[in-house]
């Protein structure tokens, strides 16, 4: 744009300008480099202060991002290129790589160092970092600049999340007493939920563990907590109403389909001496996905296998 009003690329307007904006960029590396560094050392000192009974997002984070996203917000695109298609203060894609590391990588790593320095559970332990990147995920969706980074962010929650799914399941079915038979079923043939055929699990009636005394065992505890059910408290912590209701869901959803390809397991090959199946299981899956509470979350993914055999058979 200069150049059009300045004759000559060794002006010294041109010369001065180029510097100033040179300088500008040099400074802002280092006024965030020199924040995180601030970061990092306040982080360590305000583990103490975490609370885990509400794993809010700590106070430097908020203000780190208050700090220097306002810097951004009108910058037009993650290119750095603004309206006029001029890049953000000139910067090549190797310098803007850099920036956004600064602005959105590294504070993920300090977060990261320190929740493995918490004395939390490894279930708080994975909330707090959620709502951390829940919440870096919120400002940088809304910046054209930084919106390279959402994908990045995005992958790395849903990580945790499907972590935190599976401890859930998994946490359920220690409650119903049903963890170890979860295991046998899968040593078996890995449950998957695309496939699931019967027949292959024929194997498992050469196992110790499946007789009656273990199914009336898991189906009486199975009972007893279920009438008492309640959403986790620790989940309660997730600052995103919506993770809160997929990860509640989702691990509810996870335990009705076992339970469920386990009573037609059942049904299958427990029996008595006379070759008559054995119903030990008092409730079938709808009734156990509605004291869960996701009866119609469940109804609308479940897959029929009796239908499915009935057409075969047919």
């Amino acid at each position: 744009m200069y150049g059009k009003l300045i004759s000559g690329e060794q002006s010294e307007l041109l010369n001065t300008l180029n510097s100033l904006k040179l300088e500008i960029v040099e400074k802002l590396f280092n006024l965030v480099r020199l924040k995180l560094k601030e970061l990092k050392l306040e982080g360590d000192a305000e583990l103490d202060d975490i609370d885990e009974d509400l794993l809010n997002l700590p106070d430097w984070l908020i203000d780190y991002y208050s700090t220097f996203l306002v810097v951004f917000e009108r910058v037009g695109s993650s290119s750095g290129s603004g309206g006029s298609g001029e890049r953000f203060l000139g910067l090549d894609d190797d310098k803007l790589q850099k920036l956004f590391g600064l602005l959105v990588d590294q504070p993920i790593e300090i977060l990261i160092g320190m929740s493995k320095k918490l004395k939390f559970s490894k279930k708080s332990k994975k909330i707090y970092l959620i709502n951390c990147l829940e919440f870096i995920k919120s400002r940088i969706e809304v910046i054209p600049l930084l919106a390279c980074k959402v994908p990045q962010v995005t992958e790395q929650l849903q990580k945790l999340v499907k972590e935190l799914t599976v401890g859930e399941f998994d946490e359920l079915l220690h409650n119903a007493g049903l963890y170890d038979i979860y295991n046998l079923v899968n040593m078996i043939f890995k449950l998957e939920d695309d496939f699931f055929e019967i027949s292959v699990y024929e194997p498992i009636k050469e196992n110790k563990m499946f007789q009656l005394s273990t199914f009336q065992a898991a189906d009486l505890k199975l009972q007893e907590f279920l009438i008492t059910y309640i959403v986790s408290n620790e989940l309660n912590k997730l600052l995103s109403p919506m993770i809160l209701n997929d990860v509640s869901v989702d691990s509810s959803v996870m335990f009705v389909n076992f339970y469920y390809k386990l009573g037609l397991i059942l049904k299958e090959y427990l029996k008595d001496e006379n070759g008559v199946p054995i119903h030990v299981l008092r409730w079938d899956d709808f009734h156990v996905a509605t004291l869960l509470g996701v009866e119609g979350a469940y109804m609308d993914q479940k897959v029929n296998y009796e239908e499915e055999e009935e057409v075969e058979d047919a």
